[in-house]
């Protein structure tokens, strides 16, 4: 096999990964850099964790990607359909239960959970795991999320 033979084979060969890798991170899984603190102690700041895409239904404790008002966060989800959350004596309860995800942690701001909320279908309540440096459902302008918003899960 001639030198120009081989290096087309070696060139084609790195194309095709090149291609590979960019269609597994657009379309399956995607490196993201943690640039808060809104998820410490588990997610601290300049973190490096991987978004799952093709991840589409998402359980109460799930550390989700999601976009709110032209922005991105990384929250835990709380409570999904069906579920009820209020924040009462700076604890999370859930169906009137404490939240097992949230159980060690204070919330001084209650936002729109002073009252009990009800989530319907492919709703969703996200919140952070270090409160006081989290933009989170408790603030109407993130608020309730949908299914849609949701880009992928946390690993």
């Amino acid at each position: 096999m001639n030198r120009t033979k081989k290096r087309l084979i070696i060139l084609s060969a790195i194309i095709v990964f090149i291609f590979a890798i960019y269609y597994v991170i657009v379309n399956i899984y995607q490196p993201y850099l943690v640039l808060t603190s809104s998820m410490e102690p588990e997610y601290k700041m300049y973190h490096l964790c991987i978004l799952e895409k093709k991840q589409k239904s998402f359980e109460n404790g799930d550390a989700v990607y999601f976009s709110s008002n032209n922005k991105n966060y990384i929250k835990r989800i709380a409570a999904s359909q069906g579920d009820t959350i209020q924040i009462k004596d700076k604890k999370v309860y859930v169906n009137n239960q404490l939240s097992p995800y949230f159980k060690d942690t204070e919330f001084d701001y209650k936002g729109i959970l002073e009252e009990p909320v009800t989530l319907k279908t492919n709703e969703f309540i996200v919140l952070g795991d270090n409160p006081s440096a989290s933009k989170d459902s408790r603030y109407e302008d993130i608020g309730i999320i949908t299914a849609d918003q949701i880009k992928g899960k946390i690993k």
